[in-house]
């Protein structure tokens, strides 16, 4: 991986570790589970996240993907489910055998009926019995540190189910989030840098094949939908040049559409519902910035790209980073400038493809 731009989050993790666009098995054997209603068909298995028997990322990587651990939770049922808990650049790293009992009780949810923690107490995964869903997933994570690939952060993910996984089709997605816990201190100024912070976003690797040039490889590109940073939300691109082709990143959180406030609350989840179609309108509406080595460019993608049947999704992640020191390399210290702690609840988690409404570029994008 080129280091020439510096990221302002995950970004530069996630370019590296999602690019590849294979299909896992359990995805594929879950395929005949996703039709939810007539015309309707999950983009994802395992909609709604009805399986808590969850596999396990190590922190490592192997062949460009998250190596998952071969070890799993000691959780009733035959099948693990097609998602993954994803943990990236922490000092330690939960571990699917080493389950204990919850140690603090949800005000609402009552005591996890799972409950996997770090040895160092930094970051873990609750699984709840849902009132409004079958689970509810509870990520925390502690402190952290920001460098030129980014922070520190855990999500859930997935892989894309292979067949009709394509942009011009309706395409909506709808989770429930809310904070259980939102701590954050800022020692100095050094807030404004973004050096103590928490952000929490929905991550999609889509590829872009230009039917024009069959033979040049796709472009790899991560659309983010955030829902919450401590530090403002603004639009963000980014690109640059691997052995592979060009890999961009694109986040943003369009007008209109909802936000979860950081701060915990006993309130019942944000239901957040969105139309992914309108994401990839504003991404390819406006150019990219990218470098390649010591040269800048500006790309521009071809009208093909306005030919939503040329775009796929590949997988998904949902979840938190946060971060309390600077590693970056115009950082003034190295030591924590603040404090910040954050637990995200996530349930009803499902995106849908509607393979009976159409969705076409020039009709149905919106100028936000």
């Amino acid at each position: 991986m080129k280091n020439s731009i510096i990221f302002s989050s995950i970004f530069a993790v996630t370019f590296f570790l999602f690019a590849s666009c294979s299909i896992s098995e359990v995805a594929r054997q879950s395929a005949s589970t996703a039709i939810l209603t007539v015309g309707k068909t999950s983009l994802f298995p395992d909609p709604g996240l009805t399986n808590p028997k969850l596999r396990f990322h190590t922190g490592g990587v192997r062949d460009n993907r998250p190596e998952i651990s071969p070890d799993l939770p000691s959780i009733q049922g035959p099948a693990a489910s097609p998602w993954f808990f994803t943990q990236w650049r922490r000092s330690q790293f939960i571990s699917p055998r080493v389950m204990a009992k919850d140690p603090e009780l949800d005000p609402i949810l009552g005591s996890a009926l799972y409950y996997f923690p770090s040895r160092d107490n930094r970051t873990y995964l609750k699984i709840y019995k849902g009132q409004t869903a079958p689970y509810v997933y509870e990520l925390f994570s502690a402190g952290g540190s920001v460098d030129f690939r980014g922070g520190t952060n855990v999500f859930l993910s997935a892989d894309a189910i292979s067949n009709n996984n394509t942009f011009d089709k309706l395409v909506e997605y709808q989770v429930d989030l809310k904070f259980n816990k939102a701590i954050i201190r800022y020692d100095s100024m050094f807030t404004n840098r973004g050096a103590v912070m928490s952000q929490m976003f929905t991550g999609m690797s889509l590829k872009y094949q230009d039917p024009t040039h069959p033979t040049v490889s796709p472009t790899s590109l991560f659309m983010q939908i955030y829902h919450s940073n401590t530090g403002g939300m603004r639009e963000y691109r980014g690109c640059y040049r691997n052995t592979d082709g060009m890999n961009m990143v694109y986040g943003n959180i369009l007008n209109g559409d909802p936000r979860v406030n950081y701060a915990s609350t006993n309130a019942p989840p944000a239901k957040l519902r969105f139309v992914v179609n309108q994401y990839l309108c504003d991404l390819i509406r406006k150019g990219f910035d990218c470098k390649d080595g010591s040269t800048s460019y500006k790309f521009n993608f071809p009208d093909a790209a306005k030919n939503f049947a040329n775009w796929k999704i590949t997988s998904l992640y949902i979840g938190l980073e946060t971060q309390d020191t600077d590693l970056r390399s115009n950082a003034v210290g190295a030591k924590p400038q603040g404090q910040v702690e954050s637990a995200l609840q996530i349930s009803n988690l499902s995106m849908t493809r509607n393979n009976d409404v159409s969705f076409d570029y020039a009709k149905d994008c919106k100028i936000f």
